[in-house]
């Protein structure tokens, strides 16, 4: 009976925890440049990859729509990619979380919810806020808490926070 369990117990750890490496693998694997970030709730301040990035950029904001983060991630890649290009970052820092961080705070709801928020990251991780084919140069990012966030495509959002800007790939 012992042994069963045990497999039982074994078999469940890693149906949860596979899913959570695969989609931090699919992350990681990001070397287009980096990025030095203090995370919110611990203030540790780490190197990560510019798609782990972006996920603790929007794990900050878990509890609004999935449309409300895919606008926000985009704007985010948009922003740090201005400061990987010679810009400045003119205001603080986004809120960022790290891993432990989202485990710490999540619980038992860490490896679903890390595996939502890698999806949205993954979808837009090449996606910018573009003016006339290069990267827009935008100043600060949005509060996806927003009222105007509800019910709305990452599009709109977009659109109205960012007037005479596009979403797509900038030019090389």
């Amino acid at each position: 009976m012992k042994k069963i369990l045990s497999v039982i117990i074994l078999i469940t750890a890693a149906l949860i925890i596979a899913p959570v490496i695969s989609a931090k693998m699919t992350l990681s694997s990001d070397d287009a440049y980096y990025v030095s970030a203090a995370s919110g709730a611990s203030g540790n301040a780490a190197v990560v990859a510019r798609c782990d990035y972006l996920l603790g950029i929007i794990a900050c904001h878990n509890g609004c729509s999935d449309e409300a983060l895919r606008a926000l991630a985009i704007a985010a890649n948009t922003y740090i990619s201005n400061a990987s290009q010679g810009g400045a970052l003119n205001n603080q820092p986004p809120c960022w979380m790290s891993v432990q961080d989202m485990q710490e705070q999540w619980g038992d709801s860490f490896a679903s919810q890390y595996i939502r928020l890698s999806k949205i990251v993954n979808e837009i991780k090449d996606t910018h806020l573009l003016s006339d084919g290069k990267t827009a140069d935008i100043d600060a990012l949005f509060d996806p808490r927003d009222a105007f966030c509800e019910n709305r495509t990452h599009g709109d959002i977009l659109a109205h926070f960012y007037p005479g800007t596009s979403i797509g790939t900038p030019d090389k």
